[in-house]
């Protein structure tokens, strides 16, 4: 669990870790069942918990998607492009939307993953979800690989060709 949970006491974190672990295992992944099952088995207000399931299931969720697209760019040989993708509606964080306006139409995983960390330490010093490509704490956006045809990626290229001659 993130430092940010440092009031959850440490006896709590392995019977958190297992809830969490367990539902993405057995593929019943349910945030309802999640929160009920933490708060069950701990002092954990229901408020509390899904703060933490949904942060902890972005986070796993997030690098299993992660570890894929790099074995995809190893097998393709190519280096994909990822956008940052926001659900807009009023819960949406002032982190998420500065993420998404600097990501624009997308940048590699490691400029992706810097922006994350440059925009969420702005906001929160010291967190440490950006590695795991959560933002912040309650996470609900999540980085997706953008697809391009052929004749988007020459485009893109002529375009960046065309930068660096300027």
């Amino acid at each position: 669990l993130y430092s940010f949970y440092e009031d959850v006491a440490q006896s709590d974190i392995p019977v958190i870790h297992g809830i969490i672990s367990d539902a993405f295992r057995k593929r019943e992944f349910n945030l309802q069942r999640m929160i009920k099952d933490i708060t069950a088995a701990t002092d954990l207000t229901p408020e509390k918990a899904e703060v933490i399931a949904r942060t902890e299931s972005a986070s796993i969720a997030n690098k299993a998607r992660e570890i894929g697209w790099e074995r995809m760019e190893e097998e393709r040989g190519e280096k994909f492009l990822y956008r940052w993708s926001v659900h807009h509606d009023a819960r949406t964080s002032d982190i998420c939307l500065e993420i998404e306006k600097r990501v624009g139409d997308g940048v590699p995983m490691d400029e992706l993953k810097a922006i994350i960390k440059e925009v969420s330490n702005e906001a929160i010093p010291g967190w440490s979800g950006w590695d795991q490509l959560v933002a912040h704490p309650n996470e609900r956006s999540t980085p997706v690989r953008v697809v391009l045809t052929k004749l988007e990626k020459e485009q893109r290229e002529t375009l960046r060709a065309e930068k660096e001659m300027l």
